[in-house]
């Protein structure tokens, strides 16, 4: 938990320099920062964050109840997390920007920025539907080579060799 509020507070405080337009680069030891800033600054991110998620959980859990009759509840808790999402995001850095926890709960002027750079909330979250497509894709890509290595590993320590092996499954495939 003090690595997850550290890092939310290091990287807000990072966003928070940048939206003041300061130059310089951000501290080379992150636990020996003086005031512990960050610490505070974290509790404050995840407290608001969990607070948001509140009533998008319950939506979910309902849905889930209520089984296959749930689908349009489903549908609505997943546009609601979206709209979370934007509000923690911008509620997250204005509570970066004041350091206190209510500027992230003035929902009106967190609508009012929304309204008024749509254009750069779509940016960002087209950056962050990439960056989680390349992680995907990166995944993926190191599972496959971990499961063919395990593959390899595993049939030749049993004394087989590969293509004896691929050819038993082909042919148990042509079997049935």
């Amino acid at each position: 938990l003090l690595g997850l509020l550290l890092v939310f507070g290091y990287l807000f405080t990072w966003g928070r320099d940048i939206a003041w337009d300061i130059q310089g680069s951000l501290p080379k030891h992150v636990v020996a920062h003086r005031d512990r800033t960050y610490f505070k600054r974290g509790f404050f991110i995840l407290v608001y964050t969990m607070v948001l998620l509140i009533v998008p959980i319950l939506l979910v859990a309902a849905s889930n109840l209520l089984g296959g009759f749930g689908l349009p509840l489903t549908v609505a808790s997943l546009g609601l997390l979206g709209l979370v999402a934007s509000f923690a995001g911008i509620g997250s850095m204005r509570i970066a920007i004041y350091e206190r926890l209510s500027p992230g709960f003035q929902f009106g002027v967190v609508w009012r920025m929304i309204r008024r750079d749509f254009g750069g909330l779509l940016r960002i979250f087209s950056m962050a539907f990439l960056g989680g497509l390349v992680l995907l894709l990166l995944t993926g890509a190191l599972l496959v080579i971990a499961l063919l290595i395990t593959l390899i590993v595993t049939v030749t320590s049993v004394g087989g060799s590969i293509s004896t092996f691929l050819g038993g499954i082909e042919g148990s495939l042509w079997e049935s």
